[in-house]
């Protein structure tokens, strides 16, 4: 089934849409970039590893190379929200207790998916893509494009 997913850049202003079946690898595109470009190769980085995770669903050896991707991208997730809550902290944000509570939420829910009992592997690495576009890609247009919108995290144009 095809579902779309409606989210507004917050620096254009304009509409994004993601559409196709929500089980599909999340590609990077130029319009997911909130200007800043450590935390965009972070993002690019993300969603590469959740591709990661779906392409190791279909290796013969899936249940090992699966959890093995995972593993890899849960370290990523962890380190990448490090990384953003030190920049916003050593700019003294406004917008950093926001990005903690939010990282909080995002690595429980994800914690959650991937440690559930009652998923088996092929629903939890299709939820995987699901979380992955509808919450992750969600937070980089929203909350994240918010938080670094402003000097001095905004590289300036054709730096």
């Amino acid at each position: 089934m095809a579902e779309s997913l409606h989210i507004k850049n917050k620096e254009t202003k304009e509409d994004i849409v993601m559409s196709g079946a929500m089980d599909e690898t999340i590609e990077w595109k130029e319009e997911y970039a909130i200007g800043n470009e450590m935390v965009d190769r972070e993002h690019r980085e993300l969603l590469r590893l959740i591709g990661l995770i779906m392409a190791a669903a279909e290796s013969d050896q899936c249940g090992d190379a699966v959890d093995a991707a995972f593993g890899a991208f849960r370290r990523y997730v962890d380190r990448h929200f490090q990384d953003e809550e030190d920049l916003l902290e050593a700019a003294e944000s406004e917008h950093l207790p926001i990005q903690r509570a939010e990282h909080r939420v995002l690595k429980q829910e994800l914690e959650t998916l991937w440690t559930s009992e009652l998923l088996g592997d092929e629903t939890k690495i299709r939820e995987m893509a699901v979380w992955g576009k509808q919450r992750l890609l969600r937070h980089f247009l929203t909350t994240d494009a918010r938080a670094f919108n402003d000097f001095p995290f905004r590289e300036k144009e054709g730096n």
